[in-house]
């Protein structure tokens, strides 16, 4: 059987009969597993048994970005879009990321990496 997840991530197979299963997750591009219920030895899968009449709702997966994405801020004094000679960097300066398709709060950070 194969389900889809919901926007919230929620997944449920129903009307199961008792007995030994694994879950396997087609994991999107880009992104690296954190967390599997069963260890992350077996990458995107975990093992687990029902008991007749048995509901399971611990069966999960976390996941995380691989990509990055960075340069540089600096002070331009003459407006030409390039850092010249005697233009230094920004420190300090505040940059927000945000991910179109999940909408939700930006990512927040400053200019030392913080």
């Amino acid at each position: 059987a194969t389900t889809t997840t919901a926007g919230d991530g929620n997944y449920t197979f129903s009307s199961l009969p008792a007995g030994n299963y694994k879950v396997q997750v087609v994991a999107p591009a880009g992104v690296a597993e954190t967390f599997d219920f069963d260890g992350i030895a077996s990458a995107n899968v975990a093992a687990f048994s029902l008991a007749n009449g048995q509901t399971r709702t611990d069966i999960d997966f976390g996941y995380r970005g691989t990509a990055s994405v960075g340069d540089r801020v600096w002070l331009d004094l003459n407006s030409n879009g390039a850092q010249d000679a005697g233009e230094t960097g920004g420190g300090g300066a505040e940059k927000a990321t945000s991910r179109q398709r999940h909408g939700g709060p930006p990512h927040r950070g400053t200019r030392d990496g913080s």
